[in-house]
């Protein structure tokens, strides 16, 4: 038998072996690509015919593990099926959720008081493309009615607007989007599954910048979207011809960061509660945005 070269050796060395005893955390997979025994195996998996990974920016099992982790958290009162997708970053989630709910001469309804990179997103590049957006005071439910026309494809919001710290009627929004026929986007990071799952009050689409609370340690960027079957059917797609997939490291470092949310949460809020608390009354300050406070609208 012919003795491989040294090159062909380094390239077919023995695999990890799986350990006995199953791992508390989960592995990083860093691959890009993987091993089919057949083409129609690889065209099977690339087609969604069949589970598996193929291409790391199609899907990989770490970043899948984590949007499927984050789906659980929000979708934990829904009876549909709720699915996750995980980006890049929180305006990759946004970006793909509109590019895929939208198209030329389609209408958007947004908050006002919305993060100005997705302000920017709307009143610009989308509007390039021939999606025109109205932005209203969300807490006006008649204004967001009267904005609302034939053609509009969905209502964006925010739980808790970054940063004034609007809320948002998500029952009522929803109700206002569906008998539209539009779909209710809910961008929820400053509110995270721990304080409010927009999922149960009629949103479609969830949205999540995870490089803030998710993470919750300053060491990863990165975003999701979970929502009902449909929707996120068209979310995937997008995402997999846009690219902006989540890397596998920072996948891994999200997911941990899901784990302590609750906790982190809990504590933020009794903090921000005793700070908003304290400085209500300075004289040097001139109003304090804060949900928890009485004046607060």
């Amino acid at each position: 038998m012919h003795q491989q070269g040294e090159n062909t050796r380094a390239l077919g060395l023995p695999a990890e072996p799986a350990p006995p005893q199953p791992p508390l955390r989960a592995p990083v997979h860093r691959s890009t690509t993987y091993e089919f025994t057949t083409s129609q195996d690889y065209a099977d998996v690339l087609a969604d015919e069949a589970p598996g990974y193929s291409y790391a920016r199609i899907d990989n099992p770490t970043a899948t593990a984590f949007a499927s982790a984050t789906a659980a958290m929000e979708g934990a009162g829904c009876e549909r099926e709720v699915r996750g997708e995980a980006f890049a970053s929180g305006m990759g989630a946004v970006s793909t959720v509109l590019l895929a709910l939208t198209g030329a001469g389609a209408h958007v309804v947004a908050s006002r008081s919305i993060y100005g990179n997705t302000y920017s997103l709307l009143d610009g590049l989308l509007r390039r493309f021939g999606v025109h957006a109205d932005f209203v005071d969300i807490t006006d439910t008649e204004a967001v009615r009267a904005a609302v026309r034939s053609e509009t494809a969905v209502v964006f919001t925010e739980t808790l607007s970054n940063p004034t710290m609007t809320v948002s009627d998500l029952p009522g929004l929803a109700r206002i989007a569906h008998r539209a026929g539009a779909a209710l986007v809910v961008d929820s990071t400053f509110a995270t599954p721990a304080v409010c799952r927009p999922l149960e009050h009629g949103a479609d689409v969830v949205v999540h910048s995870a490089t803030k609370y998710i993470g919750g340690h300053s060491d990863a960027t990165g975003g999701v979207a979970v929502g009902g079957a449909e929707p996120m059917h068209e979310v995937r797609s997008a995402r997999i011809d846009l690219g902006p997939c989540l890397a596998p490291d920072e996948a891994y470092l999200l997911h941990r960061g899901l784990e302590t949310l609750p906790l982190r949460v809990a504590r933020q809020c009794e903090s921000a509660a005793a700070f908003a608390a304290a400085v209500v009354g300075h004289p040097a300050v001139e109003r304090v945005d804060y949900p928890g406070l009485p004046g607060h609208p």
